[in-house]
C-alpha cells in the first residue's frame, strides 16, 4: 500500500527522515516497492534542485536496476550538485551500465562531480573500467 507520507519525508523532510523513509522503501517487497520507485522518478525533473538531489539520493539508497537509466539521465543535470550525488548513487547500485557516462563525468567541470565519478567507477570495479579510470586520470 501506497503512503504518501512516506514519500515526503523522502522529498522534504531533514536527512534522519530521508534515511528513515528510503530504509523502510528498501525493505519493502519489490510490488510495493516499485510504486515508490516511480514517484520518485518522476521527482528527478522537479525545478528544484534540492526536490531532485533528494530523488537522486533515495534511488541510491534504495537501489535497483529500474533506478539505473533514470539516474543516467540525471547525470547530465544542469546542476553541479545534483550530478555530483547521481554519480555517488550510480555507484552505490554499481550497474555496469553507467560506466560509460561515469567515464564522461570524470571530465565535469565540477571537482566534485569528478571525484564522485571516480569513486562510483571504484565501486562498480571491473578491470576495464579502473583501466579506464586509471588513464583519465594521468589526464
Amino acid at each position: 500500500m501506497f503512503d504518501k507520507s512516506i514519500l515526503d519525508e523522502l522529498l522534504i523532510g531533514d536527512l534522519v527522515k530521508i534515511e528513515h523513509a528510503a530504509s523502510i522503501i528498501k525493505k519493502m517487497p519489490d510490488s510495493d516497492k516499485v510504486h515508490y520507485v516511480n514517484a520518485i522518478i518522476l521527482k528527478l525533473k522537479d525545478e528544484d534542485r534540492a526536490v531532485r538531489g533528494r530523488a537522486v539520493w533515495a534511488l541510491g539508497k534504495i537501489g535497483g536496476a529500474k533506478a539505473v537509466e533514470p539516474l543516467l539521465a540525471a547525470l547530465k543535470d544542469d546542476d553541479g550538485d545534483v550530478r555530483w550525488e547521481t554519480a555517488e548513487a550510480l555507484g552505490k547500485i554499481g550497474d555496469a551500465k553507467a560506466v560509460e557516462l561515469l567515464i564522461v563525468a570524470l571530465k565535469d567541470v565540477d571537482g566534485d562531480v569528478r571525484g564522485s565519478a571516480a569513486w562510483a567507477l571504484g565501486k562498480i570495479g571491473d578491470e576495464k573500467e579502473v583501466k579506464n579510470l586509471i588513464a583519465k586520470l594521468k589526464d
